[in-house]
């Protein structure tokens, strides 16, 4: 018995995750755009086909942008919130949302696999409707897609408390953003990085870590970070990267003495562009794929970096 859990893209550039059961397989968010995201599934493997449902976040489109043309092509069901949906009708006019002539609200299961949305805080709620992460259950097995959240609700960390895997958010690093908010030459993204910093923004790598050490219990064995930061040609623009996130993250937890679970990054879109991440099977069947596999290496031959 088991649930595997898969990042195929994360960060402000575009999400998408793999939920996989015995009997089931959903995709959490689609906001890459439909050629990447279907590219990235066939380098799973996947017919996209055969996915089971795809399921919204929230109303931001790196989350959303290619829900209309995957249902049109494929046929996939997409589920959220009514309230958002109710959003998405005015803010997703200028994506494919457009496309979608029927949306279906979240449901409690799909085949074995039972779905809990946890309230979270992020954005606008007046003009971007609910914004969710999802818990999973399958034959006593929890997994979790925790992203896009300015702090972690006591009510998400006692959901969350002995999941076996899950993906967390580590968006920024605070010194990084701290600087810039300083510096004159980042002026221009004063309220950006102000809203990121608040508690309706992002995870930083210091919040992540002090998440992990609250939600960890033997029972947990894996956890990716994402959503970090876009990475730029640029690199001063950029406000994490991965090796300071894995840093910090076990810094804290040593010094925390709490047993670190594995921790592996989520694959981002930008200048340096990462394959699909590796399958994460949790429960009785537990592996992972290690990075440098032959799938990510085929996936490097056939499919060259795209757009920065």
């Amino acid at each position: 018995m088991s649930l595997t859990l898969r990042a195929l893209a994360s960060g402000s550039s575009g999400n998408a995750t793999l939920v996989s059961g015995r009997d089931a397989t959903i995709l959490v968010d689609c906001g890459t755009s439909a050629r990447e995201l279907t590219a990235r599934l066939y380098a799973c493997g996947i017919d996209p086909r055969s996915l089971d449902a795809i399921l919204i976040t929230h109303a931001h489109v790196d989350h959303y942008r290619a829900a209309g043309t995957m249902n049109r092509r494929f046929g996939i069901p997409v589920h959220v919130d009514p309230s958002t949906a109710r959003s998405l009708a005015h803010c997703g006019r200028n994506s494919s949302w457009r496309q979608l002539r029927e949306t279906r609200p979240i449901p409690g299961r799909i085949g074995a696999i039972e779905i809990t949305p946890i309230d979270v805080p992020h954005g606008e709620p007046g003009r971007t409707g609910r914004t969710v992460a999802f818990h999973f259950e399958s034959d006593r097995v929890r997994a979790a897609v925790v992203t896009d959240l300015g702090t972690v609700p006591e009510a998400g960390l006692s959901r969350l408390r002995g999941v076996d895997g899950l993906i967390l958010e580590a968006n920024y690093d605070e010194e990084t953003v701290r600087r810039k908010l300083a510096d004159p030459r980042f002026l221009h993204d004063h309220h950006y990085l102000s809203w990121v910093a608040s508690d309706r923004g992002h995870l930083s790598n210091r919040q992540c870590a002090e998440a992990i050490a609250t939600i960890a219990t033997e029972a947990t064995h894996h956890v990716i970070l994402g959503h970090l930061s876009t990475n730029h040609p640029d690199s001063a623009r950029d406000n994490n990267d991965p090796r300071n996130a894995l840093e910090t993250v076990r810094g804290i937890l040593r010094r925390q003495r709490v047993r670190a679970p594995e921790l592996t990054i989520a694959p981002r879109l930008g200048a340096l562009e990462a394959p699909p991440g590796p399958p994460v099977t949790l429960g009785s069947a537990r592996r992972s794929i290690p990075l440098g596999n032959p799938l990510q290496r085929k996936w490097e031959r056939k499919m060259p970096t795209t757009r920065g």
